[in-house]
């Protein structure tokens, strides 16, 4: 809530938190819990010069009591820290301060540079917020802190907060155009559009200003743990660094190089290059080891083959031998021609001759 337990400086102050009670018990800020027997409210500052304590009080009642409350008739007890009871917070009253810058830059830059300003961009929770950035920008388009770059179709403000109580969206919008609008501006009319974070134009910062400051320095740490965690987690790193760049660049140029040279050149220079780079490994490896190489080539095949096949063997095979041997040879049959006569293996050929003399 951003409050704290109320101190009460009057009987006033009393009289109205006696009020808002009804009667009914509850803590208020009064405390001793750094120093027994002074008391302090929650804020830091001291007791002052009002109190109310009911009759006998505060009696530290089994040296356990070190916190306050205020009972039915507007009167204070001590009583355990440990009780479990109602109680009354007092919450400053605050205001928010709005600025339009017309630096333009991309949603994320935009952020960054509010950010760096002590703010945020700007939350827009009702109609007269509304209306008043648009008398801030003139009419010009701006960005503002909704978004869904978180989950798309579920926008949240820059502080994490639903925007659910509160919109004002141009007709058709938001259309997530060319699925790449996950910021939001608001436009001449003071409505509403989902546009691409990268594109360049002014934006709207905001601060929480209190509208006083508070009685005593912010006081040591309380011993209890805050009361919850923020609504939502802290958004993603910004994509650029959170200060903006400096307008121009240093006027002198990079300092002279350092004196001192470096300690000491490496121990030995770098081998000259390999004369051509290395055979690149095979694709996978072999099943098994390659065999040892044969002495010799293999022969090469012959250069075509046979032209036909072998012909076929004889029909039968050759007459059996006689069962016993002949007497005699066996008579060849001649093969000599009719006029010719067979000796042995010789055919011969009887020719007559006439012989004449002359003297």
């Amino acid at each position: 809530l951003g409050g704290m337990l109320a101190s009460i400086d009057s009987s006033d102050v009393d009289s109205e938190v006696l009020d808002l009670t009804g009667g009914t018990t509850a803590w208020i800020g009064l405390n001793d819990e750094s120093t027994e027997g002074t008391y302090v409210w929650a804020d830091g500052t001291s007791v002052g010069g009002y109190t109310n304590w009911n009759t006998g009080e505060p009696n530290d009642y089994g040296d356990s009591e070190d916190c306050v409350e205020m009972t039915s008739s507007g009167g204070w007890n001590d009583n355990s820290c440990s009780n479990t009871q109602a109680s009354v917070c007092e919450i400053p009253t605050a205001d928010l301060r709005f600025r339009y810058y017309t630096g333009a830059l991309s949603r994320d830059d935009a952020e960054s540079a509010c950010e760096a300003a002590g703010g945020m961009l700007a939350s827009i929770t009702s109609a007269e917020i509304d209306e008043e950035i648009v008398e801030l920008t003139g009419g010009d388009s701006a960005w503002i802190g909704l978004n869904d770059e978180s989950t798309e179709g579920t926008y949240v403000w820059a502080d994490g907060t639903s925007s659910a109580d509160y919109t004002n969206w141009n007709t058709g919008e938001p259309n997530d155009w060319g699925d790449s609008e996950d910021c939001v501006e608001i436009t001449s009319s003071g409505g509403w559009n989902d546009q691409s974070c990268s594109t360049t134009q002014g934006y709207v910062c905001q601060w929480t200003v209190t509208a006083a400051p508070t009685k005593a320095p912010t006081m040591a740490p309380t011993n209890d743990v805050t009361a919850a965690p923020t609504k939502a987690p802290t958004k993603a790193p910004t994509n650029a660094p959170t200060k903006l760049p400096t307008k121009a660049p240093t006027k002198a140029p990079t300092m002279a190089p350092t004196n001192v040279v470096t300690a000491a050149p490496t121990k030995a220079p770098t081998m000259a290059p390999t004369n051509a780079p290395t055979e690149p490994p095979t694709k996978a490896p072999t099943k098994a080891p390659t065999m040892a190489p044969t002495n010799a080539p293999t022969e090469p095949p012959t250069k075509a083959p046979t032209k036909a096949p072998t012909k076929a063997p004889t029909k039968a095979p050759t007459a059996p031998p006689a069962k016993a041997a002949t007497n005699a040879p066996t008579a060849s049959s001649s093969s000599c021609p009719s006029d010719f006569s067979a000796e042995g293996d010789l055919c011969l050929k009887a020719v007559a001759k006439k012989l004449t003399w002359s003297d």
